[in-house]
């Protein structure tokens, strides 16, 4: 349990110093559900818990080229509305977004 905390620790303060790169609204989602598991453990038992699990990376095609041809306001707006709409998807299974990266999560 102590290994969990000291790398969701060193989770936290590796995104903090991505801050600059992906910025503070990125940062902050993909910040929330690591810092809630944390405290979560905090009070919780030293005891080990089998979960089977299912990871989803998700990438935008074509982001790139599109933010070559967009102003940077519109890349946002079509890339945001994405994310959460794809956050909606995995959010009406119970499944929870961990990190937010660029145009990916």
């Amino acid at each position: 349990m102590d290994d969990l905390r000291a790398q969701l620790g060193q989770a936290i303060a590796a995104l903090e110093r991505q801050r600059q790169v992906l910025g503070d609204e990125v940062v902050a989602r993909a910040l929330a559900p690591l810092k809630e598991r944390l405290a979560a453990l905090a009070g919780a038992p030293d005891e080990q818990q089998l979960r089977q699990v299912t990871v989803l990376f998700a990438d935008i095609v074509g982001s790139t080229m599109l933010s070559q041809r967009l102003d940077p306001e519109d890349v946002n707006l079509v890339i945001d509305g994405a994310l959460q709409r794809l956050t909606a998807i995995v959010e009406a299974r119970d499944g929870k977004v961990l990190q937010y990266a660029g145009d990916s999560l």
